[in-house]
């Protein structure tokens, strides 16, 4: 009973997107998924006792690996190459605002004027540069937030 009531409390925490280390980030992913560390393994190869010193911070681990990971824990490279350190927070979020522009089916030149940027300064953002402050502010104004934290918690709310 112990053992499920310890799972709810790691799912409930990742629900609440608070920011979680590499570690409890996978193991509340794969446990979501309903997945073993073998059954991982069996999916992409990196080895179950790997995988368990990944989740318990015991390893680091590679971008190649994360990539490895990516499928059977169900979220995107980035996401993991986020939560592992290796993409700053400007990073992810001009993925994210990327992915939001071809979502919308959306000309690159449409989004940058709904951003209030020239279309240099979306290539910019989009190639990983930081975002300039106007977007961020229309981001803030529109979304309430500029953090990709504070837009998964809207999200998921």
């Amino acid at each position: 009973m112990q053992a499920l009531t310890s799972k709810r409390n790691r799912l409930q925490h990742f629900n609440e997107v608070k920011l979680l280390t590499l570690g409890e980030f996978l193991r509340a992913r794969r446990e979501a998924n309903g997945l073993s560390t073998r059954k991982v393994e069996e999916m992409c190869g990196v080895s179950d006792t790997f995988i368990s010193l990944l989740e318990n911070e015991k390893r680091a681990a590679s971008p190649d690996t994360l990539q490895k990971l990516s499928r059977p824990y169900g979220v995107s490279y980035y996401e993991l190459l986020q939560h592992g350190g290796f993409l700053p927070e400007h990073a992810w979020l001009a993925l994210t605002l990327g992915l939001l522009r071809r979502q919308q089916g959306q000309t690159p030149e449409a989004f940058a004027d709904q951003l209030g940027l020239t279309i240099e300064e979306w290539q910019t953002v989009e190639a990983g540069g930081s975002i300039p402050p106007k977007a961020l502010q229309l981001l803030q104004d529109q979304f309430g937030t500029t953090t990709i934290v504070d837009l998964l918690k809207q999200d998921r709310s």
